[in-house]
């Protein structure tokens, strides 16, 4: 069974000890007027750190809605997750076929990517994609295009088309992907994960 005594000491605040305390090292009472100015400073002290404790919840909230809007929940997180091992299943399992992959998630990724930046406020970044990578990526998914229906094309024209992809996506994009900061693994995020499948996914398929 609990002493009362000693619960009523643990109530006791910081300067309700610090009163007690300065009465016994002193000898006597503290004058009324010192102690109710005590306590109002007391009062404003808390009082300041309940707003300020507000105004960072809310700035938390803030941040935590922006997320939410941009697409940060378990499940992008979760699709993001299963893509990635679904890249790595089919090159290592279906290399012949992993050029069909990369079209299929081209398809998807880059018009979201394009529309994302096409409504992003309060400029649009449209023009973000006369960069070379986007440009190199495009290119490539057409020839793709073309010659999955043209299987007449010459085998001198797709050595030197293969020739070319292949510089262009271990050489400019691959380096790409070792130094640029914003190349990232970010499941849950279409954009970064648009822009890190322009980077990685050429040089795997080439």
């Amino acid at each position: 069974m609990s002493d009362p005594r000693r619960q009523q000491e643990r109530s006791q605040t910081l300067p309700d000890l610090g009163m007690q305390a300065l009465r016994e090292t002193l000898g006597a009472s503290i004058p009324a007027e010192a102690q109710t100015d005590a306590e109002e400073n007391e009062i404003i002290f808390h009082t300041a750190e309940v707003e300020t404790i507000h105004k960072v919840l809310d700035r938390i909230d803030q941040i935590a809605t922006k997320r939410r809007n941009e697409g940060f929940n378990e499940t992008n997180f979760t699709i993001g997750v299963l893509n990635c091992l679904l890249t790595v299943y089919i090159f290592g399992k279906y290399p012949q076929h992993f050029w069909l992959f990369y079209l299929v998630e081209g398809f998807y990724l880059i018009p979201r990517r394009v529309y994302y930046s096409w409504t992003r406020k309060p400029l649009n970044e449209v023009l973000y994609y006369v960069d070379y990578c986007w440009v190199m990526n495009m290119i490539g998914g057409s020839i793709l295009l073309y010659i999955l229906p043209a299987w007449t094309v010459s085998h001198e024209v797709r050595r030197q088309l293969y020739i070319t992809a292949l510089g262009v996506a271990c050489g400019p994009l691959l380096g790409a992907s070792a130094t640029l900061p914003f190349v990232a693994v970010l499941f849950h995020d279409t954009v970064a994960m648009g822009g890190l499948f322009i980077h990685i996914l050429p040089p795997m398929l080439t």
